[in-house]
């Protein structure tokens, strides 16, 4: 059985959702090497924790949101917390 992620045991408080956004590519199939600078405005990924207050919001929804949306939850992880104002779209 695969250990969940630390942060999949946290809870956030308020309107806040936690993200683990999807990996950018910074390579074409071409080869060319994309900087990050570069990259669209958008970023994508997936709800891994909502609090209570959020009602719109459950976990596994793909949502956009900015690509400077949001605080790692942690040094070592890829996974932001963000309030759900700062999501733009959910897709369903």
């Amino acid at each position: 059985m695969r250990k969940p992620k630390q942060h999949y045991m946290r809870v956030p408080l308020g309107n806040r959702v936690i993200v683990e956004p999807d990996v950018e590519k910074e390579k074409t199939v071409g080869g060319i090497i994309i900087p990050r600078t570069a990259n669209m405005v958008t970023r994508s990924g997936v709800i891994v924790a909502v609090s209570s207050s959020c009602k719109d919001i459950k976990k596994g929804d793909r949502v956009n949101f900015h690509k400077n949306s949001g605080t790692k939850v942690s040094p070592d992880e890829e996974a932001l917390i963000m309030a759900d104002a700062e999501l733009w779209w959910i897709d369903k």
